[in-house]
């Protein structure tokens, strides 16, 4: 009887024991050595997501999101109807190139994200973008850059590791750029610049970004009409947004754009969630509307958000599935320990904090 007691207890610590070295496997052990072997993580990851399942076989939301890394809060332009995302006046950048990777990374395995948009701020006024840039690249990830393009000449090559450039360019006018972005850029040798740059980088995809500004740069406009003529030669996108606040001067309802559009000869071709596109022989035209503004006008604002909305990363280590900042959640301890699965819990929590928390949209 003691024999059989002793073998029975023997067994359920040998068995309690396995369990404990695969949790211990699956939580730290894998990921770490998955993190370190590039290689080895995009077949991994790859597998996993072709199921919508995590590194750990947990399925996940397969709609596509990006990871907004905020690199900073400095900008070289003081455009006065920019929403600033998650910009408060200070600047603490606490993140690091190797920082943003291992964040992508874990976003990857655990959220199923594959695309990363720098924004700020401008972008390109990080000392470290080229290594930022570049260690994104190198870890599999889709990057976009949102860029006021007047500092691309000094680190041309952080081009190479982008895919798309989605350049602000709200009128091609030299005295209203000159106002609205109280710089002394150039409009023609920027426009020069971004040639060149199509030119030396023709993989990257590149998007006139403008917010539609009345009697300015709508489709009845000689800047739209310029503008189209730009991306018809290089085969460029254009993408228009309805200002944020209606009540700024120069608001032009995303209706009415779109309209006028359809007036201009241009067929509507998708319709998506946050975004509808307009066909005209090789030209494209995107028209949208700033997140929150979008969601406003659904039945179902916080669902619309759980959806469809972006992970935010601010410069000192705050996540958030909010750019008006509903809940910050911080991740930075756990980004600078390289703790693998609270990091994926954090994101998590993060993409499901709008069902937790209340929406000042919800009605």
């Amino acid at each position: 009887m003691f024999f059989i007691s002793t073998y029975h207890w023997y067994l359920s610590n040998i068995f309690v024991l396995s369990l404990s070295i695969f949790f211990c496997f699956c939580e730290f052990i894998l990921p770490v050595f998955l993190y370190i072997n590039p290689l080895y993580m995009n077949e991994y990851i790859e597998y996993h997501q072709n199921a919508n399942e995590n590194i750990l076989g947990v399925a996940v939301d397969p709609i596509i999101r990006d990871l907004r890394y905020v690199l900073t809060q400095k900008c070289n332009y003081h455009c006065g109807f920019c929403h600033k995302e998650w910009c408060d006046g200070s600047e603490k950048n606490l993140l690091y190139a190797d920082d943003y990777d291992f964040l992508f990374s874990t976003a990857r395995a655990y959220v199923g994200i594959q695309q990363v948009t720098l924004s700020g701020g401008e972008p390109m006024m990080r000392k470290d973008i080229v290594k930022i840039s570049h260690r994104l690249h190198d870890a599999g990830a889709k990057v976009t850059m949102v860029s006021n393009g007047a500092r691309i000449y000094e680190h041309p090559e952080v081009m190479q590791d982008i895919d798309v450039l989605n350049l602000s360019l709200h009128t091609t006018n030299q005295e209203l750029y000159t106002t609205l972005t109280w710089s002394s850029t150039k409009v023609t040798d920027l426009l020069e610049r971004i040639a060149q740059i199509h030119d030396q980088y023709p993989h990257l995809h590149i998007k006139l970004n403008s917010a539609i500004i009345s009697k300015e740069n709508t489709p009845d406009t000689d800047d739209f009409r310029y503008k189209v003529d730009l991306a018809a030669r290089y085969w460029w996108k254009l993408k228009y947004l309805e200002l944020s606040d209606e009540h700024i001067p120069g608001f032009v309802s995303l209706d009415s754009f779109q309209e006028k559009l359809l007036k201009q000869g241009f067929l509507l071709d998708q319709k998506l969630p946050r975004q509808a596109v307009y066909k005209k022989d090789n030209v494209e035209v995107i028209t949208g509307k700033v997140f929150c503004s979008e969601a406003k006008q659904t039945q179902d604002p916080q669902w619309y958000c759980k959806q469809y909305n972006d992970i935010y990363i601010t410069p000192d280590g705050y996540i958030s599935s909010c750019p008006i900042d509903i809940k910050k959640i911080t991740a930075y301890d756990a980004i600078v320990s390289r703790n693998w699965a609270a990091l994926g819990q954090l994101l998590q929590e993060t993409i499901d904090s709008h069902t937790q928390y209340h929406c000042p949209f919800t009605k």
